[in-house]
């Protein structure tokens, strides 16, 4: 595959996730908080919304495991579960973020 046709799959990519995010972070989030359903779950179950996080992007690994081991039969596409799991990344990494700001707004180390 050459530079050109990875850099036009790349943003292809960026396009499908772009409206894959827009489209399921409503879904998700129930509120104004995109990272709405982590913190939610977070403090129902008294455990890190880092963790919950975690806990969503480790099903998509373990879909796009599944495929790569050879079996087919998922309920979505590899793509998507592709787009997921990056997704969930930048999820993961703005729950990091806030964690940092709060900490950082209330003096803490």
């Amino acid at each position: 595959m050459t530079f050109d046709e990875f850099d036009k799959i790349r943003l292809e990519f960026n396009k499908l996730e772009e409206a894959t995010s827009f489209s399921k972070g409503k879904e998700y989030a129930n509120s104004e908080d995109r990272l709405g359903n982590f913190n939610r779950i977070s403090k129902t179950l008294d455990i890190p919304a880092l963790k919950v996080a975690y806990v969503y992007f480790k099903k998509h690994l373990d879909a796009i495991e599944y495929v790569i081991n050879g079996k087919n039969e998922i309920s979505e596409t590899f793509e998507s579960r592709i787009l997921d799991a990056r997704l969930y990344l930048l999820l993961i990494y703005a729950i990091h973020r806030e964690e940092l700001e709060n900490r950082d707004t209330l003096g803490e180390k």
